[in-house]
């Protein structure tokens, strides 16, 4: 009986250390290390490998981004002679992205820095690959949202990671006719020439035009001050400046929206304009591309940095 557990026991052992010796030979086998070193892109975009820009069709014009699209490529593993990397555009690979954008042809980019060097013993491109829209027939032209899809190459031989070779500009087009900007070229109107109502209660609408920073007119998010001309009008902007709380500006507003009328009941919206959050006592204003001639202006306050939208002057311009 003694000897037939024993036997038993030593099977089972011989089983594991087989078991073992089989596993171990099918990880080394299945799992291979690969050190050969890659290209790939490397962005600081935010959002990914996608950059996001806007053309805007004014009533008069087509005013294109100023963005530039930028990256570095890098490489996994340092080789012994320098590398150099392109960039093309591939109306194909922006297709197969997302087909409900429309892929923009070649020439629809201008390449600041086509071609970049990476240094023998280093791992990434001295200096990053620029790209920049072109204002091109087909941009001109474009309805919706296009793409374009940036790919990098190389002569090198060395291999470029997959799914980290391309980099996708979206372009969207919108038709609007405001955009944040200075005062330079418009005219305040004087206040008699216009009256200011509001939809909040204890409006005190005479400290937007007491000249005192330090007063101020509030509203929640979506409050809305609404200008009445006495006569039709030419509207070229508006100025707001933000209320002064001993150098804090933190109940500006942040996003807002610009309305006209011609019966103070029908609006049409110019669309919306996004601030950054002021460090000083300067206007924020809000431009028209092309000047309307309006009798009811309305600023919808749609978001402020704070829960209370708080403004110290206002001014209408044309």
């Amino acid at each position: 009986m003694m000897k037939t557990k024993y036997f038993i026991i030593n099977i089972l052992a011989s089983l594991l250390l087989l078991i073992s010796f089989v596993t171990i030979g099918c990880d080394q086998s299945e799992d291979p290390e690969d050190y050969t070193p890659k290209l790939y892109v490397f962005t600081t975009l935010k959002n990914g490998m996608v950059e996001r820009s806007e053309v805007v069709q004014s009533p008069t014009s087509i005013i294109m981004p100023k963005d530039t699209i930028e990256f570095y490529v890098h490489l996994s593993k340092e080789v012994s002679h320098d590398i150099t990397v392109s960039v093309t555009e591939s109306p194909i690979l922006a297709h197969k992205y997302d087909t409900l954008k429309t892929s923009l042809p070649t020439g629809s980019v201008k390449m600041l820095e086509q071609s970049v060097v990476i240094p023998a013993g280093k791992t990434i491109s001295t200096k990053p690959l620029r790209i920049s829209l072109e204002q091109t027939k087909d941009v001109e032209s474009l309805k919706g949202e296009g793409i374009i899809a940036l790919q990098i190459t190389t002569n090198s031989g060395i291999e470029i990671l997959k799914g980290r070779d391309v980099c996708y500009w979206t372009i969207s087009k919108q038709e609007r006719n405001i955009f944040q900007g200075s005062t330079n070229g418009i005219t305040p109107y004087p206040i008699n020439l216009f009256t200011l109502k509001a939809n909040v209660r204890s409006n005190h609408l005479r400290r937007l035009y007491d000249n005192r920073p330090n007063t101020q007119w509030f509203c929640d998010k979506e409050g809305w001050l609404q200008v009445c001309f006495n006569k039709k009008s030419v509207l070229g902007g508006l100025a707001i400046w933000p209320y002064d709380n001993n150098g804090d500006y933190s109940s500006s507003p942040k996003n807002i929206e610009l309305l006209t009328s011609k019966d103070g009941k029908e609006w049409q919206s110019l669309g919306t304009v996004e601030f950054p959050l002021p460090s000083a006592y300067s206007p924020l204003v809000v431009k028209l591309y092309s000047p309307l001639e309006v009798e009811y202006v309305k600023i919808v306050f749609h978001e402020g940095f704070s829960e209370k939208i708080r403004i110290a002057e206002f001014t209408v311009y044309h």
